[in-house]
């Protein structure tokens, strides 16, 4: 099973894990949407509250897999969102059918941008974006998937997936 943990550093080489090694966040209880794996954590602090962002799965390689949300004043003690999943996958046919994971979010003061992962039917693996004014009630974007895969034999004409992205300015870059 896959759990969240965190550790530190005082010079990013050196790290030690919190609480040597415990998990910050485990997996939900058997049965629920997060209940067997935990991964690809993203974390934006947005005033006094750190929100914590994370993929989770019901069970191995079963569709159905979602985001969701723990928010904490002091990144030690975490408290699940009561509306989790926060972004779960899209209706039958569409680009994130079957599951969405991987996020990573970003906050400039007024607007939380998730960019995430969306596997179809297909088994096409994609990168979209949805929006949030309060960090829990996340609209997909109607421009979505925002990053498509190259053609067949392209060095990303299998996936477009796991996204990371920077700010710099007015430019984005992924």
């Amino acid at each position: 099973k896959g759990r969240i943990g965190m550790a530190w550093s005082e010079n990013g080489t050196n790290w030690a894990k919190h609480g040597g090694g415990a998990p910050i966040l485990d997996t939900g209880n058997s049965g629920s949407w997060d209940g067997w794996f935990l991964d690809t954590p993203s974390l934006v602090k947005a005033g006094s509250t750190y929100y914590l962002y994370y993929y989770g799965s019901r069970s191995n390689g079963t569709p159905g897999a979602s985001i969701g949300l723990a928010t904490s004043g002091d990144t030690v003690q975490w408290a699940r969102s009561a509306s989790n999943p926060v972004l779960g996958p899209g209706p039958m046919g569409t680009w994130d059918a079957l599951w969405v994971e991987s996020p990573v979010v970003l906050y400039d003061g007024s607007l939380f941008r998730m960019y995430y992962t969306g596997i179809d039917s297909n088994w096409q693996v994609r990168i979209g974006l949805a929006t949030s004014t309060d960090g829990v009630a996340f609209a997909k974007h109607p421009s979505n998937p925002i990053l498509d895969t190259g053609p067949p034999g392209a060095w990303d004409g299998l996936a477009a997936a796991v996204p990371a992205v920077l700010k710099k300015g007015a430019l984005y870059q992924m």
